[in-house]
């Protein structure tokens, strides 16, 4: 498992990341991205924030695996940043259940 915290965080961040259930927002984030599916539709990670609730810091570090992790596909295209500027960025939806 991927430490959720740098060693030279304070041990409050370390508490916190000990409580921290990665499997619950993974999961959060796949049944939005499974909702969203049937629109063939791609994601950023600011508009899966926005979908879900969650925080960004939440949200992008579990993009990676779940790429990784063979659920979610993920494509570079155009998009816009949080500044609202049109940019190549990452875009992510839910691999199709077979």
């Amino acid at each position: 498992m991927t430490q959720l915290f740098r060693d030279s965080d304070p041990a409050t961040s370390r508490e916190a990341a000990a409580n921290l259930d990665v499997t619950k927002l993974e999961a959060i984030i796949m049944e939005t991205l499974h909702v969203h599916r049937r629109d063939d539709r791609w994601f950023t990670s600011l508009e899966i924030v926005e979908m879900t609730g969650l925080h960004p810091w939440s949200v992008s570090p579990r993009m990676c695996d779940l790429v990784a992790k063979g659920l979610v596909d993920c494509v570079t295209m155009k998009g816009y940043n949080s500044a609202g500027k049109l940019r190549l960025m990452q875009h992510y939806r839910a691999i199709q259940k077979s």
